[in-house]
């Protein structure tokens, strides 16, 4: 149990991290403050993920994980090429030119 904790931990943490390092790239093609935005964002996506949880109660857990780790897949995938490209100084200088600006 410790072992899974510590690895749900580090995942968790790297998460964050990545997180946080995109929403400053966001802020910086946008040129103004979206951090708070971000952190709302990921905690109302925390909250439905409870409900679901919650009405998936009479379902096994083998059931409840799968159900939610294919639905975690379908949206990732579906919100990939909403991420911002990997070269910082490209993104500030992309999004500046463009006419419509992504939202993270």
């Amino acid at each position: 149990m410790a072992g899974a904790l510590l690895a749900f931990g580090f995942c968790n943490g790297c998460l964050d991290v990545s997180m946080n390092a995109h929403a400053v790239h966001v802020e910086e093609a946008y040129g103004r403050p979206v951090m708070s935005a971000c952190h709302a964002t990921f905690s109302v996506g925390c909250g439905i993920a409870a409900l679901a949880a919650t009405g998936a109660a009479g379902m096994s857990p083998a059931a409840t994980l799968g159900a939610s780790a294919a639905l975690g897949i379908v949206i990732a995938l579906a919100l990939t090429r909403s991420l911002l490209p990997g070269t910082p100084g490209v993104v500030c200088r992309r999004l500046r030119e463009s006419p419509r600006v992504p939202v993270a």
